[in-house]
């Protein structure tokens, strides 16, 4: 079962209603979790696809680059910013078990 989108604690905390940038990267957060969760069942596999230097993490950038092969249309800023929001503990990197809760 995929995971709810990455960014509904962020819609709820907002403090401003009809926030652009929030619309934007729950837009993102969306169109990612319809590619990578429900065209694939492993969220190991699915891990280890964006981990591209197999280290154990996925850095903010290596989100980035995924997300881009992906062919997903978002400045690559704005996915880092959702990279940082997944990023619930601000290692500054997405290790498995933040990446599939």
């Amino acid at each position: 079962m995929p995971p709810p989108s990455f960014v509904n604690d962020a819609i709820i905390a907002s403090k401003e209603e009809g926030d652009v940038q929030t619309k934007e990267i729950q837009k993102l957060s969306d169109e990612i979790t319809n590619k990578v969760f429900f065209d694939r069942k492993n969220h190991f596999t699915i891990f280890k696809a964006f981990d591209v230097d197999n280290d154990g993490f996925i850095s903010y950038q290596d989100f980035a680059d995924k997300v881009k092969q992906l062919q997903i249309q978002a400045p690559t800023k704005q996915v880092i910013e959702l990279a940082k929001f997944i990023d619930k503990d601000n290692k500054g990197y997405i290790d498995f078990k933040t990446f599939s809760d």
